[in-house]
């Protein structure tokens, strides 16, 4: 990846990555504003992407349970992490510099 990461099973990667980056009509019409561009942090849109009847735990990539303890800001599950580390996805902001529960894809 561009900040150094060593990816030890990049089929793996790729498939994560894939199922963000569809086709699919039906996925895309659940997945919210993903067509603009707009992955938005919720649950019901991640688990249409990653979740269902995919094979990842949902540890990995739900919102549910990812509070952090300092001011209660949302911490990125593992998978939208990955987006932005491989900067794939940027989170976006409002103009008071506060995280909009968005990412750029």
């Amino acid at each position: 990846l561009s900040n150094g990461d060593l990816v030890l099973n990049p089929q793996q990667l790729a498939d994560v990555l894939a199922c963000v980056f569809t086709k699919e009509p039906n996925k895309i019409k659940k997945m919210g504003d993903i067509a603009n561009g707009i992955l938005w942090h919720r649950d019901s849109i991640v688990e249409v992407i990653w979740g269902g009847t995919s094979k990842y735990p949902r540890h990995l990539w739900s919102f549910e349970s990812t509070t952090s303890s300092i001011n209660s800001i949302p911490e990125m599950p593992p998978f939208v992490n990955l987006l932005h580390r491989a900067e794939l996805g940027y989170p976006l902001y409002g103009p008071k510099g506060f995280p909009l529960g968005e990412t750029f894809i």
